[in-house]
């Protein structure tokens, strides 16, 4: 089986494979310094079209401050929650992309003190990933 298959059919199995987490330094500078920046409490984000090598349509970075959660145990599952609700839902915004023809990195940022439900955090992703589909296609 080609690699390439392979890996389109654990996309469309939702999993968040380790090609789908944004990590170039380079990458995540450009992102954060040129991306678009819209912001749905409590998550901020912050998205930009990119290039990079590999077969799945966008890249993702989750940044919690420390500023706000003191405990890694806190930032982490907070992290795991957005991870989550990114993975159950990519997938309408991963045909958009493919169907765009174009690849994307996102980042987001939680920007609240207070620790998340899943519930909410996943009614917030839904909503980002529709804004981010509306947001790109009045840009182009």
């Amino acid at each position: 089986m080609p690699l390439k298959s392979y890996k389109l059919s654990n996309c469309l199995r939702n999993t968040f494979c380790k090609e789908e987490r944004l990590s170039s330094k380079i990458q995540i500078d450009l992102l954060f310094e040129k991306g678009r920046y819209f912001n749905n409490f409590p998550i901020k984000v912050v998205w930009i079209d990119a290039v990079f090598e590999s077969s799945f349509p966008a890249q993702i970075i989750v940044s919690v401050p420390k500023k706000n959660f003191k405990k890694a145990v806190d930032r982490n599952r907070i992290k795991r929650l957005i991870r989550e609700s990114y993975r159950k839902n990519k997938s309408e915004f991963y045909n958009y992309l493919t169907a765009q023809n174009i690849k994307m990195a996102v980042g987001f940022v939680y920007t609240s003190n207070e620790m998340p439900d899943y519930s909410d955090v996943e009614s917030k992703i839904v909503l980002i990933l529709q804004k981010i589909k509306t947001q790109h296609a009045k840009g182009s």
